[in-house]
């Protein structure tokens, strides 16, 4: 089976599967916890291959990392973000005892780094989902995640057929200045017509207009390249195609997510300040 085929049949299972999760908050808080747990699941066997002999509490760790930021957001949200402060602490005491007890100086500050790349670079990023959805309402939050769709399918396209100029070929063999440039235009038109496609459905939509879609455009654009460059160097290091196999024609699902970790913080930060929140 061709790859084009298997990534269509793919996602047209996946899709609507996503979508149907943002039905409301506890929905989209397992849906959201879900894709961090199995991302740092990848992400922690891609570490594992630099370092094979890790203890059952740096797993545990990881994957109390995975599961917390969303259980966080979910059920905190509209007590105060300065409960996040709290919950900062107490894991970087347990991660300054681990560094205490842990025998193997030679690897101790490799594992601690990877366990704060684990915790931040994947785990908060993508738990901002929720206070999206809960601040600012599901149109907010599936307008960021299709644009990154669209993004990429763009992208994708425009490159396979027309690029020519490649970005950073020692990271990225695949991925091309057309490529982005198709992927710019194919997101700009995607955000000048999204409000006006779901007004109908969930009412005004405050971030209309060509001013925010060009600068959205931009943002996006440059997010999630750098988010796929980041995750593609992250498996050139340990000599790896994908970073699973989850999804056939589409690798693993940090492979599909690389460029909402990015892409995510920055929206919220936008919308934030856009509504002055």
């Amino acid at each position: 089976m061709k790859q084009i085929t298997k990534r269509v049949i793919s996602a047209s299972i996946a899709i609507p599967v996503i979508v149907a999760a943002y039905y409301n908050i506890v929905t989209f808080s397992i849906l959201v916890s879900t894709i961090i747990f199995l991302s740092v699941t990848e992400y922690f066997n891609i570490v594992r291959m630099r370092d094979p002999a890790l203890d059952i509490f740096y797993y545990t760790v990881m994957l109390f990392c995975s599961i917390f930021p969303v259980t966080f957001f979910a059920f905190f949200t509209y007590i105060g973000y300065k409960k996040l402060i709290a919950i900062y602490m107490i894991i970087l005491f347990f991660m300054g005892l681990y560094a205490l007890l842990e025998r193997e100086t030679t690897t101790l500050l490799y594992r601690l780094g990877s366990v704060w790349l684990g915790i931040f670079y994947i785990g908060m990023n993508l738990s901002l989902f929720i206070p999206i959805y809960l601040d600012f309402g599901v149109s907010y939050a599936l307008e960021v995640l299709m644009a990154v769709w669209v993004f990429d399918v763009s992208a994708y396209f425009v490159g396979r057929y027309l690029g020519k100029h490649r970005i950073l070929p020692s990271i990225s063999p695949h991925k091309t200045y057309e490529g982005f440039i198709g992927g710019f235009l194919g997101v700009f038109i995607f955000f000048y017509l999204y409000p006006y496609a779901i007004e109908s459905i969930f009412g005004k939509f405050y971030l209309a207009g060509f001013g925010h879609a060009i600068f959205l455009a931009v943002m996006l654009s440059l997010t999630d390249t750098i988010g796929d460059l980041i995750e593609s160097k992250i498996k050139r290091d340990v000599d790896i195609k994908d970073s699973g196999f989850i999804m056939p024609g589409h690798g693993g699902m940090l492979d599909r997510v690389d460029g909402l970790i990015f892409t995510v913080p920055f929206y919220f930060i936008y919308i934030m300040f856009f509504f002055g929140k």
